[in-house]
């Protein structure tokens, strides 16, 4: 069963389409929304950056593997690069200097899976 605003009992609105899966309409273990914006957009995020660079190293090491290359990128500039690319999943083209506040729940999937080694993140800075 999926609560939702649209039908409280919880089965999965009919939008006339059956593209979507069960795990579109779970609600976010952290913030409670249907659908998870992380499993509506950030796992597409995932699966692009799976497609250019070795990941087994983030956690443990604090970079990953370029496949091109097998240049170290740091998670750092990883993360940067999830939460640009997860605006532009969800919002589109913002703009240079539009910044957008993120939620907390793909904030924290995405530090955790890029972590910052010593554990000190730079966090939103609004544009100026």
């Amino acid at each position: 069963m999926y609560p939702t605003e649209e039908d409280p009992e919880g089965e999965p609105p009919n939008e006339g389409t059956t593209d979507r899966t069960e795990e579109e309409y779970e609600c976010c273990y952290m913030c409670g929304k249907v659908p998870c914006k992380w499993i509506e957009y950030g796992l597409p995020v995932v699966e692009e950056i799976k497609t250019r660079y070795i990941l087994d190293t983030a956690v443990s090491k604090g970079y990953v593997i370029e496949h091109n290359t097998g240049q170290k990128v740091n998670n750092e500039k990883l993360r940067f690069t999830s939460y640009t690319m997860f605006t532009y999943e969800k919002f589109g083209h913002v703009g240079k200097g539009h910044r957008i506040k993120l939620p907390l729940c793909v904030e924290g999937k995405i530090k955790e899976m890029f972590p910052n080694i010593d554990g000190n993140y730079t966090g939103f800075q609004a544009a100026e």
